[in-house]
């Protein structure tokens, strides 16, 4: 009975007491920023008595983490292994520009206009925003959707994609031309027409207000004028 008892309590002992944990998969965040939403600390308990789902669910509360698995290696180990989302563009916000991934989440909020492309309801900052949550205008979410239909040589110049609340679809130019793309249906031609469009007009060395893009098989150009 004595030795029943030992080895039971075996597993619980320092023998098995969690020394290292190890994080794969950061990027962006740190792996000490890991540890510490994994909420586990060495020294404190056995690798054993570790609740990997609940040590998951804390990490998946940390709005940059997507995925998570947390395995241990014997016999002082956890193994941490992370997928972060993926910033794809800055919405407007009322304190400054939401991080959001392809699903709309968002990572976190910044002062500064970060190095991607902008997506907005029409141009209205959003009132509020919050680290972990999803982005609350089905305008901005629309808009993420549009984003990977953009021809690669369009993307390249689109500073700002702008949805407006019956689904119009603007487009702005890192020089200042407004694209008017016009609705959902059929965007997807529209846009990948676009590029082409965009090198004939500006071959004839006018400069452009806008280009019209939004009634069936027509362009409308429009010349900026001259003060």
């Amino acid at each position: 009975m004595v030795i029943l008892l030992a080895a039971a309590s075996l597993p619980a002992s320092a023998l098995f007491a969690l020394r290292q944990i190890e994080v794969e998969g950061a990027e962006t965040l740190t792996p000490d920023a890991v540890r510490a939403a994994s909420g586990l600390v060495p020294g404190a308990r056995s690798i054993f008595t570790i609740n990997a789902q609940e040590v998951t669910r804390r990490l998946l509360r940390h709005p940059w983490i997507a995925a998570a698995q947390v395995r241990p290696r014997p016999a002082h180990t956890i193994l941490i292994r992370i997928r972060e989302r993926v910033p794809v563009a800055a919405v407007p916000a009322a304190r400054g520009y939401a991080l959001v991934d392809a699903d709309g989440v968002v990572l976190e909020v910044r002062e500064a206009r970060p190095k991607l492309v902008l997506v907005s309801e029409r141009g209205r900052p959003l009132p509020w925003v919050a680290a972990g949550e999803e982005i609350p205008s089905a305008a901005v979410r629309t808009g993420l959707n549009i984003l990977p239909q953009l021809p690669e040589a369009l993307r390249a110049e689109v500073a700002h994609l702008q949805v407006t609340r019956t689904q119009e679809v603007f487009l702005y130019t890192t020089d200042g031309l407004e694209i008017r793309a016009g609705p959902l249906l059929g965007l997807r031609q529209r846009l990948t027409a676009a590029p082409e469009i965009l090198r004939t007009v500006r071959a004839q060395g006018t400069p452009l207000e806008y280009v019209d893009l939004s009634l069936p098989d027509q362009v409308i150009i429009k010349p900026r004028s001259t003060p």
